[in-house]
């Protein structure tokens, strides 16, 4: 309370002016991401109904950049990795050693399943520009 009794009357005239252009360019980001997303779309359709994953002239280069999340559901993932004894935990799974050990043939196809059931993997395609002439 005492910072707001110690605000002046210009104080908190340019506190509420910052709050409604903050709130005005929030609007703002909103409908320009909104836009950009949507011309990002279109050049990636474009770009994937040609066949094409990189576009380079002597203006821009665009690609098409293709990536995967992994989520995992650490607490399941950790009993079945106990339950079978598997060297594969440091303070939570370790991802790349169970890799190796369903790799190496040594499990069922059910311990590899009951594994995969705890590891969700979504497939996402980004694009990337860059202006030629920047650098």
């Amino acid at each position: 309370m005492e910072n707001i009794q110690a605000v002046n009357i210009s104080d908190t005239d340019y506190i509420k002016e910052l709050a409604f252009k903050y709130q005005d360019l929030n609007q703002k980001k909103q409908e320009y991401d909104k836009q950009r997303k949507e011309v990002r779309d279109v050049i990636k359709n474009t770009m994937s109904e040609k066949g094409i994953k990189e576009f380079d002239d002597s203006e821009i280069n665009i690609k098409i950049i293709e990536n995967e999340r992994k989520k995992v559901d650490e607490e399941a993932l950790l009993e079945i990795i106990e339950k079978h004894n598997l060297d594969a935990v440091k303070t939570a799974p370790d991802l790349t050693k169970l890799e190796k050990i369903v790799e190496s043939g040594e499990l069922s196809q059910d311990v590899i399943q009951e594994i995969s059931d705890c590891i969700k993997v979504t497939k996402y395609e980004y694009i990337k520009t860059k202006e030629k002439g920047d650098d």
